[in-house]
């Protein structure tokens, strides 16, 4: 983040906009995220140029994507790929911009050109915390669990106070998914949504993992919860959002026992 507010661009409109913008990318909440989108588009009026504001606008739409906020997932996709690839012409060398690039194309299903950019980012800076985090996840998409495990303890290690620290302790819950631990796949993700209760996305993996570990009253009472959270919910739209993969497919099946509607 300091070496991306140095690189101030030509306008201080523009800058000052995407500071407030900053946190609310990072809340993971759909209202946050439409004020985000709202700000980075006015920082990008005053600056067409600025690849901070260009990259953390492709992360907002990539989010959109992922977490269900939209009803046109496609477009958000494409939408974080082109901001992102505009970003990544304008910026080679500043590691927060390429992580967060690396994040938009990891949920925009572009897992090779995601690893291309958080290694650069690493390799920049290797006490970026957030790329060594998005490096875990995209461990994850890609069923690479010990290095997910790997990625997510440095994390920690860099940055153990960090406020998004609840998204390694899921991604922790998720590589242990991946390799079939439920219960530990349940007890990980759980102490994340302790610290972060409102990332109900989260549930997905909670809720199908407590199915395949053969906890079927628990699992019915989470898909509740996040039935709650997202009224409109179903596993078309679940499949829709996501990476088409093996994990995809037990994911689906443990929330089509635990009661989310075919759609």
């Amino acid at each position: 983040m300091e070496r991306s507010r140095r690189k101030r661009p030509e306008s201080l409109d523009a800058y000052d906009l995407v500071l407030r913008a900053f946190p609310l990318v990072w809340s993971l909440d759909k209202d946050q995220n439409e004020t985000a989108r709202s700000l980075l588009a006015q920082a990008l009026a005053h600056d067409v140029d600025y690849p901070f504001a260009l990259s953390l606008l492709a992360w907002c739409h990539a989010q959109r994507a992922v977490y269900g906020w939209t009803d046109a997932p496609g477009r958000d996709r494409d939408e974080a790929l082109r901001l992102a690839q505009r970003a990544a012409s304008l910026s080679h060398d500043d590691p927060m911009v390429l992580a967060i690039l690396g994040a938009a194309h990891s949920f925009a299903r572009d897992f090779d050109v995601a690893e291309t950019h958080l290694e650069r980012a690493r390799s920049l800076d290797p006490n970026s915390a957030w790329a060594w985090l998005r490096s875990g996840w995209l461990d994850v998409y890609r069923e690479r669990s010990a290095s997910a495990l790997g990625h997510f303890a440095r994390f920690r290690r860099l940055s153990p106070l960090d406020p998004i620290a609840y998204m390694a302790d899921v991604g922790v819950g998720a590589a242990h998914f991946v390799d079939g631990r439920y219960d530990d796949a349940i007890t990980w993700i759980q102490r994340g949504l302790s610290q972060q209760p409102d990332a109900s996305w989260a549930l997905r993996w909670l809720v199908s993992a407590y199915v395949h570990a053969g906890r079927l009253d628990e699992a019915r009472r989470a898909c509740l919860r996040l039935r709650e959270s997202h009224p409109d919910l179903t596993l078309a739209k679940v499949r829709d959002t996501w990476w088409p993969s093996a994990i995809m497919a037990r994911i689906l099946s443990g929330l089509r026992d635990a009661g989310l509607p075919e759609g």
